[in-house]
């Protein structure tokens, strides 16, 4: 079987204090024009305002995005059997609470979801501001509520060992706002789709033309960059 494939990754980040957007809780980021960049951008600002009873407020949050933009074909004997262009939006939420010298992070015990489990199946592919606020809040309210849990267990299994001089659990960094547009699949279907039915001899051709773009193994990869 032959099998060709294109795949397009990018990742999309707003976040407090570090990655792709660096922003202390005081200062104020533009609005991107995107409806996902802006949902996960009103929603860190909403964050900000966290305050519950006897909890302690999240200092640091962050959302990423990976998208995938994938086109696959396979063929055998000359025949095409399969022929998919796939989106796929993975999420992940961090939010830390305590300081930069002491929060929730570094600690063994912390690898898991502690807080409030909502069950909102996949991350929406359409960009609808509504649905992406509402996933992103629910996100951020069990993340928080476990990170304030997983910070309560590090403290206690601290309190009776003695400790020599400790590094900060998070660095510190100036705030940084760098947008850049999203890349696009640019792929031309009809063309990978006849190659892999030819057989070897016409992905052979492909790989000796593109080489930065293949990856050989049984299977040839073409990705935009």
């Amino acid at each position: 079987m032959r099998r060709a494939w294109a795949i397009r990754s990018l990742m999309l980040a707003v976040s407090c204090g570090a990655l792709i957007v660096f922003a202390a809780w005081s200062q104020q980021l533009e609005v991107p024009k995107p409806p996902l960049l802006r949902a996960m951008h009103d929603e860190l600002e909403r964050s900000r305002q966290i305050s519950l009873p006897n909890l302690e407020p999240p200092y640091f949050v962050q959302y990423l995005v990976d998208q995938d933009d994938i086109f696959s074909v396979s063929a055998a004997l000359g025949g095409v059997l399969t022929r998919r262009r796939e989106l796929l939006r993975v999420p992940h939420v961090t939010v830390r609470v305590g300081d930069y010298h002491f929060d929730n992070g570094n600690y063994t015990g912390g690898g898991f979801n502690l807080g409030t489990r909502y069950d909102l199946g996949h991350f929406p592919l359409e960009d609808g501001y509504d649905v992406l606020r509402r996933f992103f809040w629910l996100e951020t309210d069990s993340a928080y509520k476990s990170a304030v849990e997983i910070l309560s267990r590090k403290r206690a299994a601290l309190r009776n060992l003695t400790q020599g001089d400790r590094v900060d659990d998070f660095a510190h960094a100036a705030a940084v706002d760098h947008v850049r547009p999203l890349a696009t699949l640019r792929i031309d279907q009809e063309v990978w789709t006849r190659r892999c039915a030819d057989g070897p001899r016409s992905l052979r051709s492909t790989r000796r033309s593109r080489p930065r773009k293949s990856n050989w193994n049984r299977a040839p990869a073409a990705s935009p960059w």
